[in-house]
């Protein structure tokens, strides 16, 4: 099993992800840091969820979420799987994507000439779908993207709240 396919298998089902998205926006809100890393994009003309993670060192994900099916999509900006590599997608990213995900690819008016992609996940209401990425024959690792096991969302949360504290906000969460 490739390490693509490891990670797939630990992502969370749509609703649990649903509900950790939105309780890391929501502590975010409510104890933010100056630069809010997580946020509540809003719902699009197609029905989907909109949610992003920002590091603000140049790693992002974004989470389109539908009544039962999710695109997950990363930019790790130190992957060896960088479109700015080569400008141009790694290889076999993208496929069997679903047509209706397609469009969830590409962010509107960043990313004109390609997708700033190093991860693809999808989940059809049955199970977690990828691509089979390759590069230069060799596997390609995902991302580093939080919220796949139980004990990642903690350390999520911990986060947003040590940030919090740093930045002087003192109320317990």
């Amino acid at each position: 099993m490739s390490v693509l396919s490891n990670f797939a298998a630990v992502l969370p089902a749509p609703g649990v992800l649903r509900e950790r998205l939105r309780v890391l926006v929501a502590l975010e809100a409510a104890f933010g840091s100056r630069w809010a890393r997580y946020a509540f994009d809003g719902v699009d003309e197609s029905g989907f969820e909109r949610f992003r993670f920002e590091n603000g060192g140049g790693d992002d994900y974004h989470v389109f979420l539908g009544p039962s099916s999710v695109f997950l999509r990363a930019f790790d900006h130190e992957s060896r799987m960088s479109p700015y590599t080569d400008y141009a997608l790694c290889p076999g990213l993208l496929d069997g994507l679903p047509e209706d995900f397609v469009p969830f690819t590409r962010l509107p008016q960043v990313e004109e000439t390609f997708p700033a992609l190093t991860l693809a996940l999808w989940h059809d209401g049955i199970a977690w779908r990828h691509g089979d990425p390759r590069q230069s024959g060799a596997d390609c690792a995902p991302s580093k993207a939080p919220l796949a096991r139980e004990g990642d969302t903690e350390r999520a949360y911990a986060e947003v709240a040590a940030t919090c504290r740093a930045e002087g906000h003192d109320r317990p969460l």
